[in-house]
């Protein structure tokens, strides 16, 4: 019996510790992308970690520069601000917050802290607690004061949390403090209009102001905030996270969120991103994890060229020649490719940037077909036979005439038509002869081409010796 009780004080000890883990978060304190693609971090971390784990990007492993914990742990200081809903459903996490102050901010003894405290309901009833006129407090009797207004309120059903996360980025916030909101609210953004019309807003104004955002979601009702992806979109994007309070409670997650402030990590690694495209990248650390976003960057383009045709980056067709066209810049060299199936492709590597290069372009394969101009030839033939055959036979008769009695004016007409003809045949078998010989070594430059094509691809002369050569045929 005994045996059978230890077993299972052990399963049991072995989900909490599973379920501490699986909910465990990193938080982004510092981001510095100055460098990249070498990427510059500051994080805290719920539990210790080991700084020989793997470092992955989006499920890939990355390259990690450098990996080490803070010494002394974490040293800026931080204001944090409470964006707490205050209808009645949120009352019994409210009191558990308010009960466990004191032992949340015992974790961060000696930590320069600010504390602000904010509520909400509907639309436009944003409130900021006083203490003693001041937004911010720095001890846990003054935060249990202000966490006793706000539950003495309640502004309604409709939450806007998305409006009231933004009037939170108005506090005065201490010039280089990491600043980091925490909202609490058991309901999704769809209640109120004026969360969809802010949340563009607050995305910029969370990214341009450095705020980070933790979400901690209750569930309540047929719209739950725990199923509202807008809430791991703010967080992901600032470098906060979500929790799910029904799974940690508000307590843990509390506790959990002030270790990971106390302690300190430094990570420097290559990413795998290519491009300031601004996409959200989530950084695993063994069984934690964090997001950041990589800043956007756009810049204007143009590969000329004497041949439009389309440009590719990375295999990925992104424009035309001979057009200016606008793209995310890149952290490293890419591959651009210019040149469509019927051309000889240029390719090479470049870091995207603002350029304006030209490359200059020839077919991959060039084709004639031998096609004499039999009509034409006959043509010139004969005119060239009648004023030029015909003349030259006439004053022969005449000569003969003159100084031989043989020749007789009869035979004038059929000797001028003789002459005409033969002349005609003569220059028709030269034009066609000719014409053959011209075409059969145009022919011959083009086959010679082809295979100077065919020499190129298998890596046995330049480009330039194509583009010679194409000029020439030209």
């Amino acid at each position: 019996m005994k045996g059978t009780f230890q077993r299972i004080v052990l399963i049991l000890f072995v989900v909490v510790l599973f379920s501490v883990m699986t909910f465990a978060e990193l938080i982004v304190k510092e981001k510095d992308f100055t460098m990249l693609p070498l990427i510059k971090l500051k994080f805290g971390s719920q539990e210790r970690l080991s700084l020989q784990t793997t470092v992955l990007e989006d499920g890939k492993k990355v390259q990690v520069q450098r990996f080490e914990m803070t010494q002394g742990g974490m040293v800026k200081p931080v204001d944090i601000v409470f964006v707490i809903d205050t209808s009645g459903s949120m009352d019994d996490k409210v009191e558990k917050l308010k009960n466990s102050v004191r032992s949340i901010l015992s974790i961060m003894t000696g930590m320069d802290y600010r504390v602000a405290v904010t509520g909400f309901g509907d639309s436009g009833s944003f409130k900021i607690y006083k203490y003693q006129g001041e937004n911010f407090v720095n001890n846990a009797s003054s935060v249990e004061y202000l966490l006793e207004l706000l539950l003495d309120d309640n502004f309604g059903g409709d939450e806007a949390q998305i409006e009231a996360l933004y009037e939170a980025t108005k506090l005065p916030f201490k010039s280089g403090a990491l600043r980091l909101m925490i909202m609490i609210t058991d309901e999704d953004t769809t209640q109120s209009s004026a969360n969809s019309n802010l949340y563009n807003t607050l995305i910029r104004k969370i990214s341009e102001d450095q705020i980070s955002v933790v979400c901690l979601l209750g569930s309540h009702g047929t719209t739950p905030a725990t199923e509202d992806t807008r809430y791991s979109e703010i967080s992901q994007r600032s470098g906060g996270y979500t929790m799910d309070l029904g799974s940690s409670g508000i307590e843990s997650s509390m506790r959990g969120l002030a270790m990971a402030l106390t302690d300190e990590y430094y990570l420097e690694y290559y990413t795998n991103c290519k491009f300031y495209d601004g996409r959200t990248t989530k950084i695993t650390i063994g069984n934690q994890s964090m997001s950041i976003q990589i800043p956007e960057r756009k810049v204007s383009l143009r590969i000329r060229s004497n041949m439009n045709s389309t440009l590719y980056v990375d295999s990925t067709v992104v424009g035309q020649t001979n057009q200016y066209i606008t793209l995310y810049e890149s952290t490293v060299p890419v591959d651009f490719r210019v040149g469509d199936q019927n051309m000889v492709p240029r390719e090479f590597s470049s870091v995207v940037r603002n350029m304006d290069p030209y490359y200059e372009l020839v077919p991959r394969k060039l084709s004639y077909e031998i096609s004499l101009n039999y009509f034409s030839a006959i043509v010139n033939s004969i005119l060239i036979g009648v004023t030029l055959g015909g003349p030259i036979s006439l004053a022969a008769c005449m000569a003969a005439s003159m100084f031989f009695d043989f020749f007789d004016a009869d035979m004038i007409v059929p000797t001028v038509v003789i002459g005409a003809t033969a002349t005609a045949f003569v220059f028709y078998r030269a034009l066609i002869n000719t014409e053959k010989s011209e075409q059969e070594a145009k022919k011959a430059s083009y086959d010679e081409y082809n295979l100077l094509v065919q020499r190129y691809f298998e890596g046995r002369c330049s480009y330039n010796d194509l583009i010679s050569k194409y000029n020439q045929l030209k």
